[in-house]
């Protein structure tokens, strides 16, 4: 995937980034782009990390995949915290990868998931994530212009950037 790197000018107007990506990059020829953002862009979270409110997820079951079955429902959900707690015992099993030969670490994962899927080996793996939740409900990654505060009890600095994805 094309990594880009807008500089803070660049970075002004989505709209335009974008459509100097499409027309001068030529991006739409890959798909998907990653876009990472200046330094400066670090919008605060909104939504309480520490919260027990509990995140509905999907999950799919990858050796499952080639069969054309739909994504299963976990209503009940994970907290945050559990969502951290996941992530922390994953990076644990990733531990011995060495990601300094990117191109071959990246081969041999996607031979692997390949595998997975085309030959329903190996012991069962389910991808799950919280999406396509109600920002309004849940909270957000970035501010909300109907979520004033952050949690320090003051307006959030982001809630009317342009690149703040709730106001899209």
């Amino acid at each position: 995937m094309p990594v880009f790197r807008p500089t803070e000018e660049e970075f002004k107007s989505p709209m335009d980034y974008i459509e100097h990506l499409y027309y001068d990059k030529k991006v739409h020829q890959y798909g998907c782009v990653k876009i990472i953002p200046p330094p400066s862009f670090k919008p605060e979270l909104s939504f309480d990390v520490n919260s027990d409110r509990r995140l509905p997820t999907r999950f799919q079951v990858l050796q499952k995949l080639a069969q054309g079955q739909p994504f299963h429902q976990n209503r009940v959900g994970h907290t945050f915290k559990d969502f951290q707690r996941i992530a922390k015992e994953r990076e644990r099993e990733d531990e011995d990868i060495d990601w300094d030969d990117d191109q071959e670490v990246y081969d041999r994962i996607e031979r692997k998931y390949w595998e997975i899927v085309d030959n329903q080996v190996g012991k069962e793996l389910k991808v799950e994530y919280a999406a396509d939740l109600d920002a309004g409900r849940y909270g957000s990654g970035f501010g909300r212009k109907d979520h004033h505060l952050n949690k320090d009890g003051k307006k959030n600095k982001f809630e009317d950037h342009a690149w703040n994805l709730n106001n899209f």
